[in-house]
């Protein structure tokens, strides 16, 4: 029984080097064609057949490779991995395929869990336009709803904000203090209460 055989792929950086490849890879050639009339079960005609048609691409591949290496780097780091690819045995490129299968259905798997989970966990869905910011503890949808009806939107200055708390009737409600401007470009401090839903319209915004 012949054994499987694994070729030494190089990448040669001048003709000469390609040119010794070729021979060899010729040399090599012959002597598949000489044991094929050995006796070979199906398996080993076919190892051999797969072989034969990998070195004369890995000849071809090699001497594109050289040609084109200071035209194109991304291209010549193509051609290289599909020499390594050629450099693999029939078992070995069997055994990645499964690898990558396998990895890409576990990832798979893990969104479609993740997915899953974000449904049952109501927190998961909450906007973070309507909850306090991590930041200053802003509002977003209340703080937008301040600049809006300020006279000048530019001078606002947030000072607190409380915790939002929802109601029994599902409502949410938050206090804010900020300074702005008036009209008479001077600086006041105000505090209002709003009360939104769930999905930012404010309901009310009551001055205290």
């Amino acid at each position: 029984m012949l054994p499987e055989q694994k070729p030494n792929i190089k990448v040669f950086s001048s003709p000469q080097q390609l040119e010794e490849r070729k021979k060899q890879v010729e040399e090599e050639l012959e002597a598949l064609k000489s044991g094929l009339w050995y006796p070979l079960s199906d398996q080993e005609k076919q190892n051999h057949n797969i072989r034969r048609a990998d070195l004369k691409k890995m000849l071809a591949l090699e001497k594109k490779a050289w040609q084109e290496v200071e035209a194109s780097r991304v291209k010549w780091d193509l051609i290289n991995n599909q020499l390594k690819w050629l450099n693999q045995s029939p078992k070995q490129r069997r055994t990645k395929r499964t690898v990558a299968i396998a990895t890409i259905s576990l990832i798979g798997l893990v969104i479609v869990l993740a997915i899953a989970l974000s449904d049952k966990n109501p927190s998961a869905k909450i906007n973070p336009e309507i909850t306090n910011s991590s930041f200053d503890g802003s509002v977003f949808v209340c703080e937008q709803y301040i600049k809006e009806r300020l006279n000048d939107r530019s001078s606002y200055e947030s000072v607190s904000w409380t915790k939002v708390i929802e109601k029994q009737d599902g409502l949410l409600t938050t206090t804010a203090t900020f300074r702005a401007k008036n009209a008479f470009g001077a600086y006041i401090l105000q505090t209002f209460t709003f009360t939104y839903t769930k999905e930012g319209t404010i309901i009310s915004a009551t001055q205290l």
